[in-house]
């Protein structure tokens, strides 16, 4: 069992465990997994393919459930809410950057951050005086009436990371972020995504395999056969 959290930490994660039955032993994808981060404390994963970093971010963002252990966000136990609950939890408490950037098409750069405010309900002018700030901050005020066609990759993913700090989350969690993109950018996005935890206070939790990327940050961990160990 690990020592009992501090006050301080905004991350808590106690013995996770997570595995799925098969037709002899469970499968184990993660064991007894334990963590804690404060505001402001940017943390880098790395790990092979398969050794659990991304079921690990995924129960992080409440979007699966453990097998065993707990996980409490701001003292709050998120798998203890209702659907409906945690849906709102979720979308205000926790950010989300993909490798890919999932902008709608169809919608602006602007339009595009302001959907993440669409999940609580209708958006209003300060919210979208809010998106445009946020595009300000990543670099992009000129582009925010321009479809995602219209922008370089970085371009995108800028609007992402806008996205994702549009609820002013306390965990925001980026798995691959800087992956599809060339070195120069992805060393601008890894520098923006710095810049902005610790300008907001947010948990940054980087899931990577760029060794690169990974060394830029204080605190790193790794994935091994579902265990997380100091790198």
């Amino acid at each position: 069992m690990a020592p009992l959290t501090t006050a301080k930490a905004a991350v808590v994660v106690r013995d996770l465990r997570k595995e799925y039955p098969t037709p002899n032993d469970p499968l184990v994808v993660l064991r007894d997994v334990n963590l804690e981060l404060s505001r402001g404390t940017p943390l880098a994963i790395v790990g092979p393919s398969g050794s659990g970093k991304s079921t690990l971010l995924n129960i992080l963002g409440t979007l699966d459930q453990p097998t065993g252990g707990s996980f409490t966000l701001d003292g709050v136990d998120p798998f203890t809410l209702s659907p409906k609950d945690l849906a709102s939890f979720r979308s205000t408490k926790i950010g989300f950057i993909f490798q890919d950037h999932l902008l709608l098409p169809q919608l602006s750069a602007a339009e595009n951050v302001l959907v993440a405010k669409l999940a609580q309900g209708k958006a209003t002018k300060a919210d979208g005086d809010r998106a445009r700030q946020l595009l300000k901050d990543v670099g992009l005020a000129d582009r925010a009436s321009h479809l995602p066609s219209e922008l370089s990759g970085g371009e995108q993913q800028r609007v992402a990371i806008a996205r994702a700090m549009m609820n002013s989350p306390t965990l925001m969690l980026a798995d691959e972020p800087t992956g599809n993109l060339d070195p120069k950018t992805a060393q601008q996005v890894a520098d923006l995504l710095f810049d902005l935890a610790s300008k907001t206070g947010s948990v940054l939790v980087v899931v990577t395999h760029s060794m690169e990327l990974a060394g830029r940050f204080p605190k790193r961990m790794r994935m091994q056969d579902g265990e997380l160990v100091n790198a």
